[in-house]
């Protein structure tokens, strides 16, 4: 037994090692190795380097430093963000959603060190960054690169698990024939999840509007990108559920989206445990496939919903199994 339980250790070690390596390791040190390479390029640069691009070449310029500053924020931000949480949410076993944003972050910083090795270099020597050659092939290049990664990068992560739900059906709560009962509960982000989201908005809305202060006209339409996040994200933290005589309410605290489930349409309900990034592939509102849709807002001990055409929705709160109780009492009740 013990020699088992030792090798089952071993196991998780290893995989949570090449998590690691494949997730924050080699993205952080590419970018710090591709961060000193530009650095050391900077003098060679014109004063007003190019750092945006349209079809017809570079079309906005900012003081050469802005590269390196650029490719640090996104270099080591994108790792910080993607593969933290991988690292953070990998147990046990790798989920699907685990080795994607693993994957990911390594390939995207790939890319992202490419693209700026390569306008750095096309720009070394120019006194005026309009001159520049066609940015094309290092695109070409950075996307082939990053594609590459991530399929070695998939390959060499250990095999992806499908997480467990320990699904449990609950049993009828007690109660009289003419006896009201109801049970109320919420569903919210924890505040450092709502702080990892609000980071690279914030960061969105800082860029959108720089860009937007520098070009003006339609370029001012940018600032809708932060703000259509935000309203996504009000209406995917906080939610209220419901359970009384009629079956479930559950609708997000703004009051849209919302889900009525009576009764009559209720063929089970009872308790399940979530692993937001290893079942669902994340937080917020999410499908699951096969008719599972999540309200997700942590992962743990969750409340699931089936109905009769086989459909069911999961809803992350506290005191699932109350909630199912009462609901499982007034399905029987009403058979």
């Amino acid at each position: 037994m013990t020699r088992r339980h030792d090798m089952h250790h071993d196991l998780i070690r290893r995989h949570d090692s090449r998590v690691l390596l494949v997730a924050l390791v080699l993205p952080i040190a590419l970018t710090a190795v591709a961060l000193g390479i530009v650095l050391a390029w900077l003098p060679q640069l014109p004063a007003a380097a190019a750092v945006h691009w349209g079809v017809r070449g570079p079309d906005s310029f900012a003081p050469r430093a802005t590269l390196a500053v650029l490719l640090a924020v996104v270099g080591f931000g994108l790792p910080v963000l993607l593969g933290g949480l991988a690292v953070l949410t990998t147990r046990a076993t790798l989920g699907f959603g685990q080795k994607i944003l693993a994957t990911f972050s390594l390939a995207t910083t790939v890319l992202m060190v490419v693209l700026f090795l390569g306008i750095t270099a096309l720009q070394r020597g120019l006194d005026d960054a309009h001159r520049m050659p066609d940015i094309l092939p290092v695109v070409l290049i950075g996307f082939g690169a990053a594609i590459a990664v991530g399929v070695g990068a998939w390959f060499v992560l250990p095999k992806w698990s499908r997480v467990d739900p320990g699904w449990r059906a609950a049993p009828p709560l007690p109660l009289a024939a003419d006896e009201r009962a109801v049970w109320l509960g919420t569903a919210r982000f924890p505040v450092w999840l709502i702080a990892v989201i609000l980071v690279p908005v914030l960061l969105v809305s800082a860029v959108s509007s720089w860009v937007a202060a520098q070009r003006g006209g339609s370029a001012w339409l940018l600032l809708a990108i932060p703000v259509i996040v935000l309203l996504a994200l009000l209406s995917s933290t906080d939610w209220r559920v419901r359970v009384d005589a009629a079956g479930l309410k559950v609708r997000s605290v703004v009051g849209f989206p919302r889900w009525t489930i009576p009764v009559a349409d209720i063929a089970e309900a009872g308790t399940t445990r979530v692993e937001a990034i290893g079942t669902f592939g994340g937080w917020g509102l999410r499908w699951a496939g096969r008719g599972r849709i999540g309200i997700i807002t942590r992962s743990g001990p969750a409340l699931e919903v089936r109905r009769h055409d086989g459909s069911s929705l999961v809803i992350t709160v506290d005191d699932a199994a109350a909630a199912a109780a009462l609901l499982t009492a007034r399905v029987a009740a009403r058979s």
